[in-house]
Formats: C-alpha cells, structure tokens, sequence
C-alpha cells in the first residue's frame, strides 16, 4: 500500500516536472500596438477624449500596450468606419450608428424625424 502510494506521488511528481519543461516560456514580444479611428477633427470633444483614453490605457498598463490615433477621418471616414474594423483597418473605430443604415435596425429608430408639431 505504502509502496503504491509512493509510485503514485513520485509519478505525479516526474509528470508535472516534466510538463513544466515543456511548457514554452514568456516570449519577450513588445508592446501591444492597436490603431484607432475616429472621423470627427482633432480639436474636437471626442478626439480629446480619445487622446486622454489613449494616454490613460498607456499609463495604467505600463506601456504594454500602444494605442495609434487616427483623428479627422485620416484612417478611416464615418460611413467606413464599421467595415474597416471588421476588415482590420482599425483596431478600434468610433462609430455613428446613423452613418450605418441598416446595421442596428432597432437603435436606427430612435433617429426617426416624429410628427411633433
């Protein structure tokens, strides 16, 4: 019994042993690089904002991630913005739901002109 329950342990010992040697380690890859589009001009709220964002994420992860800007439609423009993340243009795009007909059918409307005299 005392000899089966030795086998036992040492076997589990040599296997966790041996998959921590196969496991590969931590690569020294760099930084995260993520790009961001929005359309409105830079000197706009949103823009600001997305600066700020940017500089925030970049701080609190000790620069493990890099956040690329993309302000005034430079990388890609409203009715764009939507197709151009799923294509991978963008990592992150701020999108104008109104821009998008079609696409959020329920949300669209919300932004349908009402009879208010």
């Amino acid at each position: 019994m005392k000899r089966t329950v030795g086998c036992i342990i040492a076997g589990i010992f040599l296997a966790s042993l041996f998959s921590i040697t196969l496991n590969p380690s931590p690569s020294l890859a760099g930084p995260i690089k993520l790009t961001y589009a929005n359309f409105p001009p830079a000197p706009t709220f949103p823009c600001v904002q997305m600066e700020r964002w940017k500089k925030e994420v970049e701080k609190r992860t000790g620069g493990k991630v890099a956040i690329d800007t993309f302000p005034g439609g430079t990388l890609l423009d409203a009715k764009n913005m939507m197709d151009g993340v799923i294509a991978g243009q963008a990592d992150i795009g701020c999108l104008c739901m109104a821009y998008q007909p079609g696409r959020f059918i329920v949300t669209n409307a919300t932004a349908l002109p009402l009879d208010i005299p």
